[in-house]
């Protein structure tokens, strides 16, 4: 494929199979390649591609598209961890705020988000929505900068940063081993609810949604479990039979206020 055939080539090839007492085929694309050279003892073979299911072939095609995709998108965040690690906490939380202010018009959730702030506030105006939006999409950025820093807020350097009201309660709650159900939102760092509480020997299973990119998903389950809170529980059927096998040795839970858990209720 893709040789450029002389004259003697043709002759070896014609001698040999007349030796052998063979024929010559080649493809259509070749034959036609072969110009002048063409003789009657070479033949070619007329081929197509065909698609017996076009549906399922498009599927294929979308999900190999899809994974290429998430691993660029593994590369790319693997960069960017390393780079914050350079660059150290205050600086790369920061730099991941301004940079997650700047690609929000990339994402499709632009107009989702939008209606959920006026559902809420419906009165709102535009000036105090963009305003909304912005800090919410600095927020995710700094977060994002800061899973590089999760074993320092746990028990380094940053664990001072962290700023607890009402750690009385928590006292209590670990005094009298009581079963809890810790709710939050995606305030601030909000990884960092459920890394103090088991720091602090509540013993706690935290409710994920796993992410949709498998590649980063696991890095991402390595740390939590790691530094965040050991026991954490997929969202869905599965999860919910750990953590009912977990809530029978007084295992308190956290989730997010956002999460659906209703899956085998």
């Amino acid at each position: 494929d893709h040789f450029q055939y002389d004259t003697g080539d043709i002759s070896k090839i014609t001698e040999e199979a007349n030796n052998l007492n063979c024929k010559i085929i080649t493809t259509e694309k070749d034959y036609q390649r072969l110009g002048n050279l063409n003789t009657n003892e070479i033949k070619f073979i007329e081929s197509e591609i065909r698609i017996s299911d076009e549906e399922k072939f498009l599927e294929l095609i979308l999900w190999i598209m899809k994974y290429i995709k998430y691993f660029f998108q593994f590369l790319l965040i693997i960069i960017c961890f390393a780079i914050f690690k350079i660059l150290g906490a205050k600086i790369s939380s920061n730099l991941g705020g301004k940079i997650f202010e700047k690609i929000r018009p990339l994402f499709r959730s632009k107009k989702v988000i939008n209606s959920n702030i006026k559902n809420a506030l419906p009165n709102i105006e535009t000036n105090l929505l963009n305003k909304i939006t912005k800090l919410m999409w600095n927020n995710y950025g700094r977060v994002f900068a800061e899973y590089m820093f999760v074993k320092d807020f746990r028990s380094g350097r940053l664990s001072k940063e962290i700023q607890i009201e009402g750690k009385e309660i928590i006292d209590e709650i670990v005094r009298t081993n009581k079963q809890v159900v810790f709710i939050s939102g995606h305030l601030s760092n909000f990884e960092l609810m459920a890394m103090y509480l088991e720091k602090n020997n509540i013993k706690l299973a935290a409710i994920y949604r796993p992410l949709n990119n498998i590649f980063l998903n696991k890095i991402m389950e390595r740390i939590r479990k790691k530094y965040i809170c050991k026991y954490q529980i997929k969202k869905g059927i599965g999860g919910l039979k750990n953590l009912i096998k977990l809530k029978k040795k007084n295992f308190s839970t956290a989730l997010m206020i956002d999460q659906r858990v209703s899956e085998g209720i």
